[in-house]
């Protein structure tokens, strides 16, 4: 396994430095190790040696670390459509370093137990969605996107479904939830708090998180987000609490 790490990614916006990329990631998902989906890195090499190439491979994975302030721009539809967004907000204690460091009962830092590939590979091949998560991913793209005039298409629909199968324990409702936070959640974004079809979307996908997937944790953040918009007039998705 190798990851790229693009720290500050969005200091710039990231669909259009990124859109090369995201294209050669289609013809990848098409199948095979096309030559058209690999990539030159723009790096400096001699002259008359062809540049390096990689191809993005399912063993590569691709992270970036973003602020949101002022100085940096927002994440597109486009974006957002093809990656897993994980928040990190305020924690409600900070945690310093010595107290972090896990002991075991020696006494001696406590060493986390490597992934292996046979894990990988296993989660890789994933299994059968559940029926029921089919018609909850069409049920939320029907009564909650839809309604507010931002539907997500196949592509969407068909990642969410690809990281329910691959969810390592197999429960499809935490697997769900997190797609909920990290894909439907932010497409929500600049909704008018003002609006009575947003209002009843948010509720409508508050009741899905609670009911359906029985994530009360975060059907209660959807309320205090929801809460916040009808006093600020527009709706910011920006996490879950931790800590």
């Amino acid at each position: 396994m190798a990851m790229v790490l693009l720290d500050e990614m969005n200091l710039a916006r990231t669909e259009y430095y990124f859109s090369d990329f995201l294209s050669r990631l289609e013809l990848r998902r098409a199948g095979g190790s096309s030559p058209e989906a690999m990539i030159e890195l723009d790096i400096p090499h001699g002259e008359g040696e062809d540049p390096e190439r990689i191809y993005p491979s399912e063993r590569i994975v691709w992270v970036g670390t973003m602020n949101e302030d002022e100085s940096t721009q927002t994440l597109s539809d486009k974006v957002i459509d093809r990656s897993n967004v994980i928040r990190f907000p305020r924690p409600k204690e900070i945690v310093f370093a010595a107290k972090a460091k896990g002991k075991d009962e020696n006494g001696q830092e406590a060493l986390r137990k490597a992934l292996t590939a046979r894990q990988w590979r296993q989660w890789c091949k994933g299994r059968e969605m559940p029926d029921e998560a089919r018609r909850t991913i069409a049920t939320i793209n029907e009564e909650v996107m839809e309604s507010v005039g931002r539907p997500f298409g196949h592509r969407m629909g068909q990642a969410m479904a690809r990281y329910v199968e691959r969810y390592p324990s197999g429960d499809w409702r935490n697997a769900l939830a997190d797609q909920v936070e990290m894909r439907v959640l932010p497409k929500l974004t600049g909704l008018d708090g003002a609006n009575d079809e947003a209002a009843g979307a948010l509720d409508r996908l508050r009741k899905i998180c609670a009911e359906d997937l029985e994530d009360e944790d975060l059907a209660e953040a959807v309320t205090g987000t929801t809460d916040i918009m009808h006093n600020t007039g527009t709706f910011a998705w920006t996490g879950r609490r931790i800590g």
